[in-house]
């Protein structure tokens, strides 16, 4: 076949002439023909396949209730007069598309008019869709329109497709033949309204699916907007997430307003987007389901815990029903293991629900769980507790602190009382002395002791320093100064035979203890009981006699006619019984000066150094409170023997005055200050006890008739005191007691930290402890009452194990199996055994094992400027001997 040959323009134009022949033009027509004619086939097959699925849907019968509930009445009429018009919408479309298809066929001339006609059909179209009101492009459903309207609107797009395809392949041939500028061919291409359409109404989808999701992700964000659902009830995007109903109903919202913005009102026109925007609306759904069951769950489950709050075990039993239906039966017991946590919930409340309806407690039940139950609650319990304890020392110290000033001066002013008031106030709350208040109390203390030194000075210039008020100084250096400043007083008093007095009672004690050693110290129970029972005759003999040798001569003549001697008149009188000498005035004594007795003694003490006795007894209540003055005067009126109020007593001694002289000057103060008629103290009891030996009225004070009758028979002579209460602790304990006194409190740890829960640890357990503080770099992190740096090594001593508990008990036995079983702490072992005597070697390796006592001249063996001996030797030796009586005697 002849090719077709052009005339070259001027300029270049159209396609080259060699390209295309008119085989070439059949063959391009073939090639959109079959193109087309594949559309039509694949068409026909997919109308074929919603044909047999569409008949599938409408014999299920689940499809014609789910439409039947759905479109209600009113919906229906509104959807078909909408349909209607679509319909006519569209069949005017496919009009127009089947036009174009034939003009296609019949002129390439046409082509031109074909798109005019699409374009102002377009722009038609267009101009509606904005006036259009109603929003029904998303909003509808697809399926709720006819199947023959959604058929005829499928087959006008294919037709749409195909009538495009063949108006681009007509341009490239039209091109071709008149020899057109290629600009002018793809400008061509470029106005192809089939094309176009499509890709506008693929681009509307995408747009209308992202306008969905930016829409719907705002509203959920949004926790303000408010929504009405369908069945009148309102609420928010953020309460439709836990709820697939009004989930459904905001997308539907969403979905509509989204319509209406982008004006399109042909539902399947927007058909993809509907389908994309449906499984989006499904996700939403199934994930607000999920959301609606959880949260369900969660009241529940606030419901079970509100029921079982109720505290009694068949609420509980209740409760744990409702957890298992939801939860499981695993999960309902791991929950009944957290009510531990609820303190509210009695334990026997748990103990006693029944799980299984078998009438058994769930304690027998669940064994194990109620194991970890029980665990778990006292875990709880601690740590309830420990918060408690931090808030109540959280409120201390902010009391604390807001009284600084106020106790900075009390504290000047008499540091031990203030400390100790403090002390009680924090412990009865189950805390410790505040840092700040233990650093004033130190300070204080250094302060006080030169005021101490001083008040000694005084009262010794006085001559009316009490070797009592020296004994219980705590600073064991201030008690070595004042007992040097008592023993001058004491010989400018007495005379320079007072020192051979000292130690003629020395000698005389061992004669009557019948003790006898070669060993330098040595010495016994019995001789030191009676040497602290001979110091005290004699101090009551010298106010008497005012000489030293008139008491020596008579000491002398005592103890030589002692034994079987008669003990009202011989206070050392004794009879062997049994190979061993029984003294009849000499013994134990198991009572203890309170130490509100000690500190205000001090404190009267202070006033004797500055004011004159006239002042001190007639100041209103200072000895003695209205109760004792009153019950002092209702006992002599009547005759009956009773006891001088302590501080009364004290100061008379220390005047040398008679007891109901100064007390009858309180009760004239009192009766003038406040209206009061106390009668004063008259009468022949109050005579017997103003003239009594110590120890006569000690007798005239008991309450044993017979012991009564001893004292009152006595001579006006005054006799031997007993041994003070102050040097005698009672055995064992005694002994450990005052060793904690300057060691610390069973909770204790070095340096001054307190933690109760020690009491409560297995050995082991405080081992650990100890090893976690020494963490923070501290030197030591000694523990307990005695302060043990290795509990371990101490408890093997006493016969412990690593799982006995760090009781105050278990401690004392440490502190027993220490002295008793430690290589290096021979000596106190012998001693307290009775097979050794050398009591001051014992003391020494005391002193080497707690740092608060004496080692020699007042300082602690570990001189180093941080440990204090706060406890003297003359205190040891005597609470030693009273420790190795009650070892051997029982």
């Amino acid at each position: 076949m002849a090719r077709i040959s052009y005339q070259p323009a001027g300029r270049s134009r159209g396609f080259n002439p060699e390209q295309l022949s008119t085989a070439g033009i059949s063959r391009l027509r073939e090639e959109s023909n079959r193109i087309v004619e594949g559309m039509e086939k694949a068409r026909r097959a997919e109308k074929e396949q919603r044909e047999r699925e569409l008949q599938a849907l409408k014999e299920d019968a689940a499809y014609t209730e789910r439409i039947t509930r759905e479109n209600q009445r009113t919906v229906i009429k509104n959807l078909e007069n909408e349909r209607n018009q679509e319909i006519q919408n569209i069949e005017a479309d496919y009009q127009n598309n089947a036009n174009t298809f034939n003009a296609i066929n019949n002129s390439i001339s046409a082509l031109t008019n074909f798109s005019r006609t699409a374009a102002g059909i377009a722009e038609r179209r267009t101009a509606k869709m904005i006036k259009d009101q109603q929003s029904i492009g998303l909003s509808a459903d697809v399926q709720n329109i006819s199947a023959d309207a959604v058929e005829t609107y499928k087959d006008a797009i294919n037709i749409q497709a195909q009538g495009a395809i063949r108006l681009d392949t007509e341009s490239t041939i039209n091109g071709v033949l008149q020899n057109e500028n290629l600009y002018e061919t793809t400008k061509g291409y470029a106005s192809n309204h089939g094309f176009n359409g499509i890709a506008a109404r693929e681009n509307d989808n995408i747009v209308a699916v992202q306008a969905f999701n930016n829409t719907l992700f705002k509203r959920l964000q949004n926790t303000e907007e408010t929504y009405t659902s369908a069945n009148g009830k309102t609420y928010t995007a953020i309460q439709a997430l836990s709820d697939p109903e009004l989930m459904v109903d905001l997308h539907n919202k969403t979905r509509k307003d989204v319509s209406s913005f982008m004006g399109f009102t042909n539902p399947l026109y927007l058909e993809k987007a509907n389908k994309e925007i449906t499984k989006i609306t499904g996700a939403y759904v199934k994930s607000a389901e999920a959301a609606g069951i959880k949260q369900n769950k969660i009241e529940i489950r606030d419901g079970a815990n509100t029921i079982a709050s109720a505290g009694t075990a068949k609420a509980v039993g209740i409760a744990f029903q409702r957890i298992k239906t939801i939860d499981g039966n695993v999960a309902a017991h791991d929950w009944v293991e957290k009510l531990a946590d609820n303190l509210a919930i009695p334990e026997e409340a748990v103990r006693d629900f029944d799980s299984r309806g078998d009438g058994k407690p769930y304690s027998v039940q669940q064994k194990n769980r109620w194991d970890s139950f029980t665990k778990r609650r006292e875990t709880k319990v601690v740590q309830q507790e420990e918060f408690e304890l931090r808030q109540k020392r959280s409120a201390y110290n902010t009391e604390i602190n807001n009284r600084i000033p106020e106790i900075y001066q009390e504290m000047q002013v008499n540091p031990d009382a203030t400390y100790s008031k403090l002390e009680s106030h924090a412990l009865s709350q189950g805390l410790i002395v505040s840092p700040a208040i233990t650093r004033m109390y130190s300070s204080a203390l250094k302060n006080n002791k030169a005021n101490s030194l001083s008040l000694l000075n005084q009262l010794a210039s006085k001559n009316i320093l009490d070797l009592s008020f020296v004994n219980a100084l705590d600073d064991a250096g201030l008690q070595s100064e004042g007992k040097k400043l008592f023993k001058s007083q004491q010989i400018r008093k007495y005379g320079e035979n007072y020192s051979s007095l000292l130690s003629g009672i020395d000698t005389y004690s061992k004669k009557l203890a019948a003790f006898s050693s070669q060993t330098p110290g040595a010495t016994s129970t019995k001789t030191e009981q009676i040497k602290i029972f001979m110091r005290e005759w004699a101090a009551e003999d010298l106010k008497i006699t005012q000489n030293s040798n008139v008491t020596i001569d008579k000491l002398d003549k005592l103890v030589a006619n002692a034994s079987d001697a008669d003990s009202g008149t011989n206070p050392f009188s004794y009879k062997v019984v049994g190979g061993r000498r029984v003294f009849a005035n000499i013994g134990a004594v198991n009572t203890t000066e309170i130490k509100e007795q000690k500190e205000y003694n001090t404190y009267l003490l202070n006033l004797a150094s500055k004011k004159t006795l006239g002042e001190i007894a007639l100041t209103p209540y200072l000895l003695a409170d209205k109760n004792e003055l009153e019950k002092v005067s209702t006992a002599a009126a009547a005759g009956r023997g009773f006891k001088y109020p302590y501080h009364v007593q004290t100061m008379a001694d220390m005047y040398n005055m008679k007891p109901s002289e100064l007390i009858n000057e309180q009760i004239k103060a009192a009766n003038a200050i406040d209206g009061s008629n106390i009668p004063l103290l008259t009468g022949p009891v109050v005579e017997l006890l103003d003239n009594a030996s110590a120890i006569q009225r000690k007798e005239l004070q008991s309450d044993n008739p017979t012991i009564i009758g001893r004292g009152a028979i006595r001579g006006s002579d005054r006799v031997a005191q007993n041994l003070r209460p102050s040097m005698r602790p009672p055995g064992v304990k005694g002994l450990a007691d005052l060793v904690s006194s300057g060691e610390g409190n069973p909770a204790a740890m070095f340096p001054g930290e307190t933690y109760p829960e020690m009491l409560d640890m297995t050995i082991g357990e405080v081992v650990n402890f100890q090893k976690e503080k020494l963490r923070d770099g501290r030197s030591s992190a000694a523990v307990g009452a005695y302060q043990f740096l290795y509990p371990e090594r101490v408890a093997q001593r006493a016969g412990l194990s690593m799982n006995d508990k760090f009781t105050p008990e278990n401690q004392l036995k440490m502190f027993l199996g220490t002295l008793l079983n430690k290589p290096g702490r021979e000596n106190v072992s012998r001693f307290l055994q009775g097979t050794g005597d050398n009591i001051e070697a014992a003391i020494d390796e005391m002193a080497q094992e707690f740092a608060s006592i004496e080692y020699k001249n007042g300082r602690s063996y570990y001189n180093d400027g941080v440990n204090k001996a706060s406890i003297s030797r003359d205190q040891v030796r005597a609470a030693l001997l009273a420790a190795r009586e009650e070892l051997i005697t029982r």
